[in-house]
């Protein structure tokens, strides 16, 4: 059975409670039985003293009838059971009563007289004048029943017992309400308020009723909500924008356990492969690739002891069968003992370019064949232009020779022929 603190503390406190009072009983107990015992010793010495002095007389004159009712009027005293009186030769001159009925108290004193020191044998009187000595005649001898002191000590006992139990109940009812008002109540605040907060209403307050160690408690309680509040909002936000991230990304990104099963996806790996996120979830990742040996091979465990992968050519299984070149790149996630935690891999799609690449490497033949022509037709113009250039100039050279014969046969020039300026270029040259 599970105990609350105020319960556990009322134990205890009723336990020294309990252990108090019964060490306080003991000796109150203990104090009274020795002063119920010291008034009854008071009570029989002033009786044995009250006896001594009375039968001084009757003794010395040995008057039994006077010791005798001397003897019975001390029985009639309470608790006294037995009497006896002795003169100084040990004769008994009275006795009556029982020593056997239970353990008694025994007590005993000495009958003495006052006479003169200088006074003869057989004189006991006391005459004025002379030394006075004490001298001893006879001697008493009381038995007293303990049975009053034990009564007393009974109801003593259970006086004292009964107030202790009152006590005792007091206490305990004094001490239960307390700690319930003081203690139990505001424990049990924060136990709800605990509670609330274990099932996520991180908004909750726990009302602060006093300045002690508890109102101080529920002080450090609040604060510990709010900053808790406040990173649960730190947390939401940055696994918000995390999301936002994951789900924007272009390429595709998928999430592994250690064990290499599926913990999440991007919303680009689901419309890229046609699954839905429940039809992944826990499902091993080497379902997605052709290329499933890489996942359980040697390769694999090098991967994994490196801690990454970048650019890998592998191919995705779409959930329709279709195949999809892409590029595989993926790190691996350890907890603080080393342990292997996870494996984050993104997923490129290669399918464009591919065919970028493709169009390219076409792109290329065609310049490579277009240079081509290009080259044989310069080829040709440079030897077209060659051989024009050499036709004019032949042509020039003879109209050149064609005007100089006319002129000696002194007919006029019939071809213009151009002549070079002081700067270089030609000026063509006709008849005048």
């Amino acid at each position: 059975m599970s105990l609350k603190i105020a319960e556990k503390i009322s134990l205890i406190t009723v336990c020294v409670i309990v252990l108090f009072v019964s060490l306080s009983t003991f000796y109150f107990l203990k104090q009274e039985k020795r002063s119920l015992t010291f008034e009854l010793d008071e009570r029989i010495n002033s009786l044995l003293s009250y006896l001594s002095i009375r039968s001084e007389y009757p003794v010395l004159i040995e008057d039994g009838e006077a010791i005798s009712e001397l003897g019975r009027e001390i029985l009639r005293e309470k608790d006294i059971v037995f009497c006896e009186i002795k003169n100084r030769e040990g004769v008994i001159l009275f006795q009556e009563g029982s020593k056997k009925v239970e353990p008694l108290r025994q007590y005993t004193s000495a009958i003495v007289t006052i006479r003169n020191a200088e006074a003869g044998e057989g004189e006991e009187l006391v005459l004025p004048g002379g030394r006075k000595v004490r001298e001893q005649i006879g001697g008493i001898h009381l038995a007293v029943s303990p049975a009053g002191l034990n009564c007393r000590m009974s109801r003593v006992k259970q006086t004292i017992i009964l107030a202790c139990g009152v006590a005792v109940i007091f206490a305990i009812l004094a001490n239960s309400l307390f700690l319930g008002i003081f203690l139990g109540k505001p424990i049990d605040k924060l136990v709800v308020g605990t509670r609330k907060i274990a099932a996520g209403e991180l908004g909750y307050k726990v009302p602060v009723r006093s300045k002690d160690e508890i109102g101080q408690l529920a002080i450090s309680f609040n604060r510990m909500t709010d900053a808790l509040q406040k990173s649960q909002d730190e947390l939401v936000a940055a696994r918000e924008y995390t999301d936002n991230i994951i789900e924007s990304m272009i390429d595709s990104l998928i999430v592994t356990g250690g064990e290499g099963r599926i913990k999440n996806v991007n919303r680009a790996t689901l419309d890229l492969l046609g699954y839905t996120e429940d039809e992944l979830r826990r499902k091993p990742v080497e379902m997605l690739f052709e290329e499933k040996p890489f996942f359980h091979g040697k390769n694999f465990q090098e991967f994994i002891k490196r801690g990454y992968i970048r650019n890998m050519d592998m191919t995705y299984i779409t959930k329709g069968g279709q195949t999809i070149p892409v590029s595989f790149s993926s790190s691996v996630m350890k907890d603080k003992e080393g342990n292997l935690a996870g494996i984050v891999s993104t997923v490129e799609d290669m399918r464009e370019t591919k065919r970028l690449m493709e169009e390219m490497e076409l792109s290329k033949d065609k310049m490579e064949k277009a240079y081509g022509e290009l080259a044989k037709n310069t080829a040709r113009l440079e030897r077209f232009h060659k051989l024009t250039v050499g036709r004019e100039k032949d042509m020039i050279h003879l109209e050149a020779e064609i005007n100089s014969l006319l002129k000696e046969l002194g007919r006029p020039i019939k071809y213009k022929t151009p002549e070079k300026t002081e700067d270089g270029a030609q000026k063509e040259k006709g008849d005048e």
